[in-house]
């Protein structure tokens, strides 16, 4: 499947930030600049019925989806998953964090 201009390939930097039941995260594509290309959360973490809420920029299209919601640990996979699939905005590549 060939990504549009809003769907682009390419390496990617996941931001991700934590909380008690919830994980907020940013995705950015990497070019000359930082370009956040996604925003979103996982809400209800530990609940059993979590939800993956996104918006995808510039056009600003929101979604969602139905992920695990077991813990944090699965929910960041599931997340991930998402991302490197066709569905998802970023080509599949390591997995070096800061």
């Amino acid at each position: 499947m060939q990504r549009t201009d809003t769907n682009p390939a390419g390496p990617c930097v996941l931001s991700l930030n934590g909380g008690s039941s919830s994980i907020k995260f940013a995705l950015y594509h990497v070019g000359g600049t930082l370009e956040r290309s996604l925003g979103g959360m996982i809400d209800r973490i530990g609940h059993g019925y979590a939800r993956l809420s996104f918006e995808r920029l510039p056009d600003r299209r929101t979604g969602s989806i139905d992920v695990s919601a077991k813990d944090h640990g699965s929910d960041v996979a599931s997340l991930i998953e998402w991302l490197a699939s066709p569905d998802g905005l970023c080509e599949a590549g390591g997995k070096e964090g800061i």
